[in-house]
């Protein structure tokens, strides 16, 4: 659904529950009902185009609502016009956190960087088949990094790079081309990532033919359970990851690889912060 299409059908919904709401005034238990469905186009538009617009919505409600409310019901008592203002308190509240949420996985998405650093580890004394994953992590350098510092030059130590492509929801995005365009981006950035990797680990020492590369796109699946498909299909001993700080809202909100993994998954997980 377009941008358009969106808007519209929020604006449509608005001007048909307002009319199912003006003309049950006298019929007390309906018009509770049709109230409550201003709902609806609220909570649609948060999640679709934010907490600004999700708060904007509210206040167009308020004044479509109020105003009535006051004119048609003057002799109803403070009681019963309170009742009216809480319940607008309540839809603000609720545009506020689901545009909260959309807010949040957009700007999830977009800050999601990559960084170079490289940490300095100690050799181990026995090969590993090792599965490397290539993610929006901003350590994924640093992980590629730890390999080479501890695994390089050790004999029987095979790697696999796992380069995950997440494709990003469309719900993000208001028009078909911007959809696309993240999508491309993403792919781009995760590929340069897989590259990048590849030189570490030749320049690291290991012979070309002790690594390969793979690519895996994803949609609705996580990260986490991508890794651990692959590793129970092709029984990886360890998984090498780049680890993410996130704070605990984030964490709440879109889940910690890292930590899944760790809980979830059959075999040793390397972490590189």
């Amino acid at each position: 659904m377009s941008r358009k299409q969106k808007i519209l059908l929020i604006v449509l919904l608005t001007f048909g529950v307002s009319f199912l709401h003006f003309t049950t005034r006298h019929q007390p238990v309906l018009h509770l009902i049709h109230r409550e469905l201003y709902l609806i186009p609220v909570i649609l538009c948060s999640y679709w185009f934010g907490k600004k617009w999700g708060l904007t919505m509210c206040a167009i409600v308020a004044m479509l609502f109020l105003p009535w409310t006051f004119m048609d019901t003057m002799g109803a008592g403070l009681r019963y016009h309170a009742l009216n203002v809480i319940e607008l308190l309540v839809f603000f509240l609720i545009a506020y956190f689901v545009g909260f949420y959309h807010d949040a996985r957009v700007s999830h998405f977009a800050s999601l960087v990559t960084a170079p650093e490289v940490p300095t580890r100690t050799v181990m004394d026995h090969g590993r088949n090792l599965l490397l994953c290539i993610y929006n992590s901003p350590n994924v350098l640093k992980a590629a990094k730890y390999v080479v510092d501890t695994f390089a030059g050790q004999k029987g130590t095979a790697v696999t790079v796992l380069g995950i492509v997440r494709e990003p929801s469309f719900d993000l995005f208001s028009t078909k081309e911007e959809w696309e365009n993240a999508k491309k981006k993403s792919q781009s950035e995760i590929s340069g990532l897989t590259e990048q990797t590849q030189n570490i680990l030749l320049e690291g020492g290991f012979p070309k033919g002790s690594f390969q590369i793979k690519t895996s796109h994803i949609f609705e699946k996580s990260v986490a359970l991508k890794i651990m498909e692959e590793q129970k299909q092709f029984h990886y001993d360890t998984i090498v990851i780049g680890g993410t700080k996130m704070s605990k809202a984030q964490e709440f909100l879109f889940g910690n690889v890292a930590v899944k993994l760790v809980r979830e998954a059959g075999c040793p997980i390397i972490t590189v912060n």
